[in-house]
């Protein structure tokens, strides 16, 4: 019960502020003309292509003195490039320029426009990366075997994790097998729900 609650917790407070961070990172780099710009755009298309996976990521969280913490599950994935490009593109090619012209006409400031134009308007793509990243970060084992272990005293033990410890540390393969299961049944649901919000998106 308590890695269920942990992974339910950590799952969506990670992707909540994954999803925030990407879209207050992709609105200025979409919409504002500034010197850093292209640099910023640059240097995240890198990340993306040369990853080095979880090693660097170990590196830094380590140098931050972070490891064995809850804050080395949530920051390694506040910022996802992918999520951030996603985000990118729908500003640049699906809300056309002129309702941002029309709502500086009439008054509106940056902020009205991002919450009652920008947001509305990205509703459905929010929706579908907030899913996508709800299934990944539910199911993740390498970042918390590797910064946590599931410590200290099983405060940041999650489903994976815990399946893992049930199999090959306790030898309780059945409960470990039943744990897998249950992840997987949950990830099943969100995977329907994520099918049918598509499929109603494309029929409207």
């Amino acid at each position: 019960p308590l890695s269920f609650l942990l992974t339910v917790v950590r799952t969506l407070l990670g992707t909540v502020l994954n999803v925030a961070v990407t879209t207050m990172m992709a609105y200025p780099l979409s919409r504002h003309d500034f010197a850093a710009r292209r640099p910023i755009t640059m240097l995240t298309a890198f990340t993306m292509l040369f990853s080095g996976g979880m090693i660097p990521t170990f590196l830094v969280v380590k140098k931050l003195g972070l490891i064995d913490t809850v804050w080395s599950l949530v920051l390694p994935g506040l910022v996802s490039p992918w999520n951030m490009f996603i985000m990118k593109n729908y500003f640049q090619t699906s809300i056309p320029t002129e309702l941002y012209e029309s709502a500086s006409i009439d008054g509106a400031g940056k902020l009205d426009t991002f919450f009652k134009i920008t947001l509305p308007l990205l509703r459905a793509t929010i929706e579908s990366v907030l899913i996508l990243g709800f299934i990944y970060t539910f199911k993740v084992f390498d970042l918390v075997f590797v910064m946590t272990g599931g410590g200290p005293v099983n405060s940041t033990q999650m489903l994976s994790t815990y399946s893992y410890k049930l199999s090959f540390d306790m030898y309780k393969y059945s409960m470990g097998s039943a744990v897998a299961n249950v992840l997987f049944v949950l990830l099943m649901l969100v995977g329907m729900l994520y099918l049918r919000a598509t499929r109603e998106e494309s029929a409207a």
